[in-house]
């Protein structure tokens, strides 16, 4: 088999955050067909993975089997929506990167007679067909490998076929490790890899690790033999759990607004900031005792969670499964939690990273005079990638659901406006629609709005044209999260964001209005002038102090040319707006 000769890094994830899709990488001529969910790391250790320099490469026979080996449609009766876990590997520019891989969706196929069972080998590498494992006398299965099962055509008439191969782990002399083929001392290799099959649970026979590598993986190889840096090991598919399904509202349910409010860490410093997300709440009288709320989770958001009302008030969420993310093929569940911030030292700084414990259940107190639901100060609710450990996409920490009755409110008017000339020769305008009233209470933002003025006309609103805002009207009440799809009209939490095709428009305003209690009102309109050089905000209240900073947060005396932070103070709180000159 042959070996690189540079060193690769390997990057083991011991703790995940976030999932993103769509790495297309190795070797070049591996540019299709891949399908990973990358995680972005928290913490990770990295060791080098590379045999000695000089030592002879092992090669494999080479390997039987053509295009037409590749077995793409099995027969037999299909087991979908498993849940795989493995490490596998995959090569991301040049590092061989280790995934932990989760709540993998997946399925295997069982022939009639029971003795061959079909798989996906590779969970990094999607694309190709499936290997097949034999059943063994003992009961075991085997997959006999090499075994073709990927074929690309490289578009000049040449073709790259790709087979699994079982490689083992080896620690050298010198502390270096490397996957090779076993060598049985006679010249010939074992390149056999059993698996157990048992309730529906296909699981790899040896799931042992070495530092958390896997010592035996299924590895990508070409037709010389070489390792093209893909694989999998401690290979486990298994049916989800009884009882794991989601959450349906019940027929009679009665809804009324709610909003989250959570904490996200700062890495940096270790500190807290508080972020508020709209939520739907819900009762049923056919399910005393029951709540349903819908969109806690950015991931699903139109996915209902559970929970129970205690003896004492306090509301109570337990484990429980919400589904598939379609975006990266996983199964998730939301999982309750308690959480700590360690300093974790890097690159002669420190990082402040939350560790997540895994609990049986969390209870928000209920607070009858504010209406809210309040967890103890360490808990947290996450959406897991496993249904038995935290492995996080997503972490609400110290959370606190605030209920929303319907009333009149005036809403707070939008703060840090800032208008930007695009080189295109538009303008866009950003600004902070905020879920409160006057007085800092949350209010139902399925009935706020913000409308648009223009050129000091108070009277009269901007309107967003269907057909250049793609819209399927007219609008000029624009919803709280209102996205038109195509970025003219965006928002993402409390940010908002809209173009104006209109290059001549150098003073523009924005007001906030609430539709609830069977009222509609508005608050102030706040202008920004685009006029000259420099953009300036222009408010109801007389500026107490103006500060200029520039990108880095460095505070500037004179502002030159470029652009600058105006941080204007006024009496009823800050406005920060972007300077251009």
């Amino acid at each position: 088999m042959k070996k690189f000769i540079h060193t690769l890094t390997v990057a083991l994830v011991v703790s995940t955050c976030a999932v993103a899709q769509g790495l297309n990488e190795s070797k070049n001529m591996l540019e299709a067909g891949t399908r990973h969910a990358k995680a972005i790391m928290q913490n990770s250790r990295v060791a080098d993975v590379k045999a000695p320099a000089g030592k002879a490469a092992h090669r494999l026979p080479t390997p039987t089997g053509t295009a037409d080996d590749i077995i793409y449609e099995p027969e037999g009766v299909r087991s979908d929506n498993l849940v795989r876990e493995d490490v596998s590997y995959l090569n991301i520019g040049g590092e061989l990167y280790l995934d932990n891989v989760t709540g993998g969706v997946s399925h295997y196929v069982v022939s009639a007679d029971g003795n061959s069972i079909y798989m996906r080998p590779i969970s990094t590498w999607n694309a190709g067909g499936y290997i097949r494992l034999d059943r063994q006398a003992d009961g075991t299965y085997t997959a006999h490998t090499p075994q073709i099962f990927y074929d690309q055509d490289n578009g000049d008439g040449t073709h790259l076929l790709v087979w699994a191969t079982r490689l083992k782990l080896h620690t050298y002399d010198d502390g270096k490790i490397w996957y090779e083929p076993e060598d049985n001392g006679d010249g010939s290799y074992n390149t056999d890899m059993r698996f157990t099959f048992g309730d529906g649970v296909l699981s790899q026979a040896d799931m042992t690790t070495t530092g958390g590598l896997p010592n035996e993986i299924l590895a990508m190889t070409d037709s010389e033999g070489s390792w093209l840096l893909y694989g999998s090991g401690c290979i486990s598919i298994s049916p989800l759990a009884d009882g794991d399904k989601p959450a349906v509202l019940p027929g009679d349910n009665v809804q009324q607004a709610a909003m989250l409010s959570y904490g996200n860490i700062d890495m940096s410093t270790g500190g807290m900031t508080v972020v508020s997300k709209p939520l739907a709440w819900a009762v049923s009288a056919s399910e005393p005792g029951a709540v349903y709320v819908k969109g806690l989770s950015n991931t699903m958001p139109e996915q209902w969670v559970k929970g129970e009302l205690g003896g004492d008030g306090g509301l109570i969420f337990r484990k429980q499964y919400l589904g598939i993310n379609q975006d990266s093929k996983q199964h998730l569940w939301l999982m309750p939690a308690v959480y700590t911030v360690d300093a974790v030292p890097s690159g002669g700084a420190e990082y402040y990273i939350p560790s997540y414990t895994m609990a049986d259940a969390m209870t928000l107190a209920f607070d009858a005079a504010t209406q809210t639901y309040r967890s103890v100060e360490n808990g947290a609710l996450t959406v897991s990638m496993s249904p038995s450990h935290v492995n996080y996409v997503e972490s609400f920490n110290s959370p606190v659901i605030t209920l929303i009755d319907d009333r009149a409110a005036t809403p707070a008017a939008p703060s840090d406006a800032a208008l930007l000339l695009s080189s295109y020769g538009y303008v866009s305008m950003r600004f902070t629609l905020s879920p409160t009233d006057v007085d800092g209470r949350f209010i139902d933002t399925g009935k706020l709005y913000y409308r648009v003025f223009i050129g000091g006309d108070e009277t009269t609103p901007f309107v967003f044209n269907a057909g250049t805002y793609h819209l399927d009207e007219d609008m000029t009440d624009i919803p709280y999260g209102f996205n038109n799809g195509i970025a003219s009209i965006s928002s993402y939490n409390n940010s908002h964001y809209f173009n104006i095709y209109d290059p001549g428009v150098t003073l523009c305003g924005v007001q906030s209005v609430y539709k609830g209690g069977g009222e509609e009102r508005a608050s102030d309109i706040i202008w920004v002038d685009m006029s000259g050089t420099g953009i300036t905000s222009v408010t109801a209240d007389e500026a107490a102090k103006v500060e200029y900073y520039d990108l880095q947060g460095r505070r500037v005396d004179n502002p030159a040319k470029g652009i600058f932070i105006k941080k204007t103070t006024t009496a009823d709180g800050t406005k920060t707006v972007k300077v251009m000159k």
